[in-house]
């Protein structure tokens, strides 16, 4: 068998099948036989005689029998690679998790055999082709850690596990890491002479897939040169090998623009493939990109025709939910709507809408924060084209044609929360979550170390091991979990779940997609839109062109920072807040009157981009009335919260109120000594001694537990375990975007001991938090007195009714489309809370008390927490009628329910000081 190996790996097939038929002639056992013939019919396969390679492998299987399980799963091994080769990989996955379990139960786990190495990874590979990259990781994880006790020689596997592992990545959309995994499999096969030949060819190609995608074009087509060269004279053009290179190299020219080029290359595989196989998958993937190309070049009756036989094809060789195949059902629902079928081009629509929130949820098992984003940046671009092949229908479908498109949007926009939600809550049920707060604790003290930032290097490693822990605790929620997120967030769901008199607005900043040209339309014609859900139907409210709406909350927002540099503060300018009534109160209460009217009294708004950032309540109608004299507001980060409402809570541990902390002195100190503090606030955090009162009748009202001064600290919110209501009396912050030049991305171009300020780190909840006791005092070896977002996702709050900041700009946060507002709002929710108050702006800090008193007053009555809110907002509104004075605090959540006070009988709390 080693000289088959050797004639192989020097691409002589003919001298590796005389090989193979001597050592089947010299075999005295029939095991050695059967070994003989699943070698024979592995070359056979390389060689790409299908045919004779099936004949030998079945003789194998025959005389194989009963013999040990390392002959059979070599066997299994070779059978599956051919059912793969003849296009059927559901079969191929089962022979290989039958050969697995077979060999796993007597194998010596401190001394693996190269065949159990070998047979994990092409289970893994058959999970991954299959479209489930969760079990293909755990497969590939497995096979590596056997493989590194292997001995040395045998461990020439490893670099082309690697590199598998680095094309799941790649099938997320996981680019860099794809990238990062492919560089690490190329340079350990540089250092292992051993791997040349077929298995060298093959780490080239898929190292090329991935410099292509990473921009590296030159690199790729080097590398694709140097395996053409290799196969040209030991195949047949219609090799699996050469086809593989030429798919490759006309998705370079297609890059490149070089449209007949990318055509040409691809004509000479589509339909000229031989029947089944591996060249099938090649063949349907050939069929897709022309009439990817047909499509987008106007040619639209042929890349339909083409697209109607590809479908069935891309089912039958990738399985239905396959992101190639989710693909190809938009391709032909684009083709068909174009052509004016859009009944049927709703129902592919749907059916890849389904196919892709499988896809979503599957992967985000497989992977952290960079798998989560990954994955949603790569089906974002299908969601827009998703929402315009609905709203192109004609109104006979309106309103099908809506419930796809809202179908579309519910089901992916915020899943990325929920699915960190999700992990999240099966660390703390497993017990596992002390490492992730204790990495959040590390890096926010490496970014607050030094005034310039965080070492490249170290900064660099930490977040690395932030990815490895999250992964890990995605790959331990159970997969059924992760299948039901992907099916609870339907239109009919999210319906039901709405109170009686109840409406929701999931709002989406759509780019519009050109159905015939095939592509989408310039940013600039982006808009939002508006899914109006209610008593059982769901409508479309066209709320305006983005860049003009936008515009208008940009200057809302400046007025509003000018207005609170004074004291008292100046009066707001209505215009920009008139601007954006125009544009969307009109359709909206138009939409509402035709959902209920005046039955519904409850909105609850869920704002995606720039219209996060503003109080919806404010907004005017023709008539100059503000929307919240019509209807009660509160605010969802997606339309999806809905489903949570009803989530059983326990009774929850005794309130907690913090206020008034004691920062630290501040004034004649030495600012560096504040070390990464200073750059990001200069000015420090001056006291907030009006807040002391505040939290004493607060906590009186809640009978809480009262922390002020040196007690408002990390520590004490860190302990607390579900208290029914948090109150926080603080300064918060937010630290914008960070300079495309610090952009992490760009890392590798870095030297490792630049220093990367805090403003730059990629990770968005890292960069808004709140101030604690010591925030202005520098600590050694310890976390400054702050709390982050990442810090609050930590928190136990599964069972706490209401989370209030009292601070200032705990509204701001990154904006994502599709996912809202990354602010403390989104952190405290993931942590549990039910729902949040938070404020848009900076308040005033005397009618902020007042507002809060008034507020927490109403709570101890039994009020609802949003009806409390309003009406302590209109009690301010009647003396200081100015919106800067009272329309700051929002309510994001359920505010619907009475909090259980358990007030106390009027004394006041004692402070724990």
């Amino acid at each position: 068998m080693k000289r088959t190996q050797g004639f192989i790996l020097d691409g002589n097939f003919p001298a590796a099948a005389r090989a193979a038929g001597k050592a089947y002639a010299l075999a005295e056992s029939t095991a050695d036989k059967a070994m003989a013939l699943a070698g024979l019919s592995g070359v056979h396969s390389v060689a790409g005689d299908l045919e004779a390679a099936q004949r030998a492998i079945d003789r194998a299987f025959e005389l194989a029998g009963e013999s040990d399980a390392a002959i059979h799963a070599s066997i299994s091994m070779l059978r599956a690679n051919l059912e793969h080769l003849r296009g059927d990989p559901a079969q191929a996955l089962a022979t290989l998790t039958a050969g697995v379990e077979r060999i796993s139960k007597d194998a010596d786990p401190a001394a693996p055999s190269m065949i159990h190495v070998m047979l994990l990874g092409a289970l893994a590979a058959a999970y991954a082709e299959t479209g489930q990259p969760r079990q293909a990781l755990r497969r590939y994880q497995e096979a590596y850690a056997l493989g590194e006790l292997l001995r040395e020689r045998d461990q020439v596997i490893l670099p082309q596990i690697t590199v598998d592992i680095a094309l799941v990545h790649r099938d997320m959309g996981d680019w860099d890491r794809a990238h990062e995994l492919a560089q690490e499999g190329l340079a350990a096969a540089a250092r292992m002479p051993a791997i040349r030949g077929p298995a060298l060819a093959r780490l080239h190609v898929a190292a090329a897939v991935i410099k292509r995608r990473v921009g590296d074009t030159e690199g790729a087509l080097a590398l694709l040169e140097q395996v053409e060269e290799f196969w040209a004279t030991k195949v047949p053009p219609d090799h699996i090998e050469r086809v593989s290179v030429r798919l490759n190299r006309a998705a370079i020219a297609a890059d490149l623009g070089d449209h007949a080029d990318a055509r040409r290359l691809l004509s000479r595989l589509a339909g000229g493939l031989p029947k089944g196989g591996n060249a099938t998958a090649a063949g349907v993937l050939a069929e897709y990109n022309l009439a990817l190309l047909e499509y987008k070049g106007g040619e639209l009756p042929a890349a339909r025709s083409r697209a109607d036989a590809l479908l069935p094809a891309m089912v039958s060789v990738f399985g239905p939910n396959h992101l190639h195949t989710a693909t190809t059902q938009v391709l032909r629902a684009c083709l068909l709507a174009d052509a004016g079928d859009h009944e049927q081009a709703l129902g592919l629509a749907a059916t890849a809408i389904e196919a892709e929130n499988h896809i979503q949820w599957t992967a985000f098992g497989a992977g952290g924060q960079g798998v989560r984003k990954a994955i949603l940046h790569r089906l974002a671009q299908t969601l827009q084209i998703e929402v315009s092949l609905a709203l192109s229908a004609p109104d006979h479908l309106a309103g099908s044609a809506i419930r796809t498109a809202f179908a579309a949007v519910s089901g992916r926009k915020g899943a990325s929360r929920e699915g960190f939600t999700a992990l999240l809550g099966n660390a703390r049920d497993s017990g596992t979550l002390a490492e992730f707060v204790q990495l959040s604790a590390q890096l926010l003290q490496l970014m607050t170390s030094h005034p310039d930032g965080a070492e490249l290097t170290q900064l660099s490693r930490l977040l690395d091991r932030q990815e490895a822990l999250e992964s890990a605790l995605a790959d331990a929620v159970p997969q059924q979990a992760l299948h039901l997120h992907a099916l609870r967030a339907t239109p009919e769901r999210i319906l039901a779940a709405l109170a009686p008199g109840t409406a929701l607005l999931e709002v989406f900043q759509w780019v519009p997609f050109d159905l015939t040209r095939g592509v989408s339309r310039d940013v600039g014609e982006a808009e939002y839109i508006g899914f109006l859900a209610a008593n059982g139907a769901v409508r479309l409210v066209r709320l305006g062109r983005a860049a003009d709406i936008d515009a208008a909350v940009g200057r809302w927002q400046e007025d509003v920072a000018a207005a609170g540099r004074h004291d008292p503060p100046l009066p707001l300018d209505p215009r920009p807040m008139a601007d954006l009534g125009s544009a969307l109160v009109e359709p909206l209460l138009a939409a509402i009157d035709e959902a209920g009217g005046p039955a519904l009294r409850h909105l609850h708004v869920a704002p995606d981009g720039d219209l996060g950032l503003i109080p919806w309540e404010l907004l005017p109608g023709e008539d100059g009335r503000a929307l919240a004299e019509n209807l009660s507001l509160s605010y969802l980060s997606t339309g999806r919260d809905v489903l949570t409402f009803d989530r059983e809570r326990g009774e929850g541990s005794r309130s907690l109120v913090m206020a008034d902390p004691d920062f630290g002195p501040i004034e004649g100190e030495d600012l560096s000594e504040w070390r990464g503090l200073s750059q990001a606030f200069p000015e420090g955090f001056p006291p907030l001694p009006g807040t002391r009162e505040e939290g004493r009748t607060v906590a009186r009202l809640l009978d809480a537990e009262l922390r002020v001064g040196a007690a408002a600290d990390r520590d004490a919110l860190a302990a607390v375990r579900a208290p029914r209501v948090v109150h926080l009396a603080t300064h918060g912050f937010f630290l914008p975007d960070p300079d495309p030049e610090w952009a992490l991305d760009l890392a590798a171009t870095l030297e490792p001991e630049t220093r990367i300020p805090w403003r730059a780190v990629p990770r968005p909840l890292l960069r808004c938090g709140l101030a604690l006791a010591g925030a202005n005092t520098a600590i050694a070896d310890a976390p400054p007195g702050i709390v982050t977002g990442e810090d609050i996702v930590g928190l136990d709050l599964r069972d706490t009714r209401l989370v209030v900041l009292s601070a200032c700009d705990t509204g701001r946060g990154l904006i994502e489309p599709g996912e809202g507002v990354l602010n403390l709002a989104h952190a405290f929710t993931v942590a549990g809370a039910r729902a949040v108050v938070l404020s848009l702006w900076k308040v005033h800090d005397s009618l902020g008390r007042r507002l809060m008193e008034s507020f927490y007053a109403r709570l101890a009555e039994g009020i609802a927490p949003l009806n409390a809110l309003r009406l302590a907002q209109r009690d301010l509104r009647d003396r200081y009628p100015d919106p800067y004075c009272w329309a700051g605090f929002v309510l994001y959540g359920a505010g619907d329910r009475a909090v259980d006070s358990h007030a106390a009988s009027g004394e006041p709390a004692a402070d724990v000081t």
